[in-house]
């Protein structure tokens, strides 16, 4: 049976992102993440649209919505992870704040991986993720890859940080780098669902995350840190707005689009905390 944080991931973030308004599955999250399942369904085995097809993602009704700002600099350690994966800002005692889900929160996913709200035939090369403690990120990669972290329940404005500091170590090819985008508003295409979010208009070839190569180390727990300032090569705009802010991703190396990769390679990385820095 599937991971629920993998399987999810992206059925997750659609259904959260762009579909805030569906009560039902808010109030679901809230109860898990209030009564202390910490872990829930992160590396508990479950098959969740097996058991409950209102985890899948539905349609919603297209809105405009409020930017959003963390109330600290620390995105995550992966200790208080909440339901289904989600960490949530968190007050002076860790635990979360009143009405988390209309201010800042998110989760992790990966790609390509198996998704059992889609009728779709599994990949040939699925990505697993695991968040206990830490997020650990395996399999191997045979196509267009990567892992990364979608925020919620709008944009998000980190304009009063210079950038962000990723605890990361492990394995992810001969390259040993990756590529980090950082995803913004103005270099996304119209958001369905947040009709305020997406500006871009030129389409697959005209719109592109700022990026900027980051090398893995292999020394556990290594922190790497990286300014809104070093990120470039986005279209329709080089650099980041941080004050528009959607999620980051990590590009594995060696990967294009809608090819294979000959030979495949495994990978084995692992993201500690996660901070921002002023």
């Amino acid at each position: 049976m599937p991971n629920i944080a993998v399987s999810l991931s992206i059925g997750i973030a659609t259904l959260i992102v762009g579909c805030a308004g569906d009560e039902n599955v808010l109030a679901l999250l809230q109860s898990q993440v209030k009564s202390g399942s910490s872990n829930a369904g992160t590396h508990q085995e479950t098959k969740a649209c097996d058991a409950d097809a209102s985890l899948c993602p539905e349609a919603c009704t297209p809105k405009t919505c409020t930017t959003v700002r963390p109330t600290n600099s620390l995105i995550t350690d992966w200790k208080d992870v909440g339901a289904l994966g989600m960490f949530v800002d968190n007050d002076s005692c860790r635990h979360p704040n009143e009405s988390w889900w209309q201010s800042f929160f998110g989760g992790p996913y990966v790609y390509p991986a198996v998704n059992p709200c889609a009728d779709a035939a599994a990949p040939a090369y699925p990505l697993a993720q695991t968040t206990k403690d830490e997020w650990n990120v395996t399999g191997t990669v045979g196509t267009w890859s990567g892992f990364g972290l979608w925020f919620a329940p709008c944009m998000v404005d980190l304009s009063v940080y210079k950038g962000i500091s990723i605890t990361i170590w492990g394995e992810v090819g001969d390259t040993h780098r990756v590529t980090l985008n950082a995803n913004t508003s103005e270099n996304s295409p119209p958001d369905k669902c947040l009709t305020n979010v997406g500006t871009c208009s030129g389409g697959a070839a005209g719109c592109r995350s700022a990026t900027v190569e980051l090398e893995v180390p292999s020394i556990p727990g290594t922190a790497v840190t990286v300014l809104w300032s070093e990120f470039a090569n986005g279209l329709p705009h080089a650099g980041v707005d941080p004050t528009q802010i959607t999620g980051l991703n990590f590009a594995l190396n060696r990967t294009e689009w809608g090819t294979t990769i000959t030979p495949p390679f495994p990978i084995d990385v692992h993201v500690g905390t996660i901070m921002l820095v002023k």
